[in-house]
């Protein structure tokens, strides 16, 4: 008997561990410490910063913006001072410092504690983030081009940093709808994507087995806490293509895209479809919305303006 007593304390304190371990991977109280990284060209996080179990760091970096020769012939002066801005999935607002010159170096990185979840998984893949140039006239400003950045390949790259460039298109007469600038930049994750997704799976399958009949009956006996109710939705909204497009100059096809606002989200602008009266954008947008009265509200009582 006595021996019998010794192995059901030997597994009872087994069950207490597996449990806690199991309460770590699920609800995320484990912590993550990011490796060192070999390229510290641009580090100014602490590379020992301690993670939650599914979270990551993303970066953006603004290198250096080349001006096209169609741009720089309408400054009014040969030294334009420019800023970019760009606004990052559900973090606010980023801008660069302001530097003066036609190829500014901007050298500027933003960092976000992100968690690594369907929804950040679906933003990678399928949306894009806008960024804009401005031209700094003192205390005012206005914006003179844009573009979207995409991160797919993110996904595809499970190490390192991915250098890209991409292409400002004018939203001002009269550069509108040509080339404006070219913009070096790079961007990464810190916990290297395949890690971040193998850390999102054991969260997820922990969740499973806590939804289990046989984990439900240690939620009722209280030594796990109840997982909070998911009221989360989706919403899509498609740009199709748009017909009889009047150009702003007689004699110049225009090249349109459009822009909206949903709900309480930020603007969504298509891609530019260059020299053309019937334009085809063929764009989806997937709105993560929660299921709350205001939202039934606006979808029963306001228009949406394109």
């Amino acid at each position: 008997m006595q021996e019998y007593a010794q192995l059901l304390d030997i597994r009872a304190d087994r069950i207490r561990k597996l449990e806690s371990q199991m309460r770590d991977v699920a609800y995320g109280t484990k912590q993550y410490k990011t490796a060192p990284s070999e390229e510290s060209e641009f580090e100014e996080m602490d590379s020992t910063v301690e993670l939650e179990r599914g979270q990551n760091i993303f970066e953006i970096h603004i290198d250096k913006v080349i001006f096209s020769q169609e741009s720089v012939k309408e400054f009014e002066d040969d030294e334009p001072v420019t800023f970019v801005t760009y606004e990052f999935f559900e973090h606010e607002l980023q801008t660069t410092p302001v530097v003066k010159g036609t190829r500014p170096e901007f050298n500027f990185t933003s960092q976000y504690i992100v968690r690594v979840d369907d929804f950040f998984l679906h933003y990678l893949q399928k949306e894009s983030t806008l960024i804009e140039i401005h031209r700094a006239f003192g205390t005012d400003y206005k914006t003179v081009a844009a573009c979207q950045l995409k991160f797919r390949e993110l996904l595809e790259k499970p190490h390192g940093r991915v250098h890209s460039t991409a292409k400002f298109i004018g939203s001002r007469p009269p550069c509108q709808g040509v080339e404006f600038a070219t913009m070096e930049y790079w961007v990464r994750l810190r916990v290297p994507m395949d890690q971040a997704i193998r850390l999102y799976r054991e969260r997820t399958k922990a969740l499973g087995y806590m939804n289990s009949g046989a984990y439900k009956a240690l939620e009722d006996a209280g030594h796990v806490p109840e997982k909070p109710p998911s009221n989360v939705n989706e919403l899509d909204v498609h740009i199709i293509r748009c017909s009889g497009v009047i150009p702003r100059r007689q004699g110049i096809q225009p090249s349109p895209y459009a822009v909206y606002r949903f709900f309480d989200f930020a603007d969504h602008d298509t891609d530019i479809v260059q020299s053309t009266n019937t334009p085809e954008f063929n764009d989806i947008k997937t709105f993560p919305v929660p299921m709350t009265p205001e939202l039934d509200t606006y979808l029963r009582a306001s228009v949406m303006e394109l």
